[in-house]
């Protein structure tokens, strides 16, 4: 495997980990804003959540492409 495939791997997976730090970060402050359900700080979470999600669905794309151009 070229060595760029383990840098951009690293990569890939750091900002997978900072999204989600900064997701849990997001929920936290949320929560401390107020304790009541409000549309408001639902979406704001939500969108903290579905910015992991596009982080994953990047490492996973990353990945089967990394793994398929070994394979073929």
């Amino acid at each position: 495997m070229p060595f760029y495939y383990y840098i951009i791997y690293t990569i890939i997976v750091g900002l997978v980990f900072a999204m989600e730090y900064v997701n849990t970060v997001i929920e936290h402050i949320a929560n401390s804003i107020t304790t009541e359900i409000k549309d408001e700080i639902k979406v704001i979470k939500d969108m903290g959540a579905a910015s992991v999600l596009v982080c994953g669905f990047i490492y996973f794309i990353s990945e089967f492409i990394m793994i398929g151009s070994m394979i073929w």
